[in-house]
């Protein structure tokens, strides 16, 4: 099979890339772990930032890595346990409306929500307001965070 020339000029170069990249990738990590050690790297995130007035005394990179503090994860406690005396609230639900029809125009959209001709932007109780009316359904947000009201059929 013959190969063009002009597909290997154009090919070498990715390919060149590929091998680079990755012997570059395996070095910088051998310099990674031989600097650090075995460090757990989802801690990275937490490194403090310092300015350059604060680091000004530190002299090499070793120095440098020592100065930085990386904090191990507290530790897991379990659950604390609720007496048994203790009256639970429960949590407050949302309500439900019943949504009877919904218009989606190219300017306004409306729905019906409880016998009530709503568009979108206003208030459903002192609590919810819509954001969005589509076909199947209405979104509101409010004190429950945003939730979907469905259509009934």
């Amino acid at each position: 099979m013959n190969f063009p020339k002009w597909a290997l000029w154009l090919l070498a170069p990715a390919f060149g890339a590929v091998v680079v990249g990755y012997l570059s990738s395996q070095f910088l990590t051998g310099v990674w772990v031989f600097l650090l050690g075995n460090v757990d790297t989802r801690s990275l995130g937490n490194i403090p930032r310092f300015t350059v007035d604060e680091a000004e005394g530190l002299k090499d990179i070793k120095t440098a890595l020592n100065y930085l503090y990386i904090p191990s994860p507290p530790p897991v406690t379990p659950a604390e346990t609720v007496p048994e005396n203790v009256p639970q609230e429960t949590p407050e639900r949302p309500p439900q409306y019943r949504v009877i029809f919904t218009y989606v125009g190219l300017i306004k959209s409306y729905a019906i929500i409880d016998g009530r001709l709503l568009k979108e932007g206003d208030k459903v109780s002192n609590v919810e307001r819509i954001i969005k009316i589509k076909k199947d359904g209405v979104l509101l947000s409010g004190k429950w965070g945003k939730r979907w009201i469905k259509v009934m059929e």
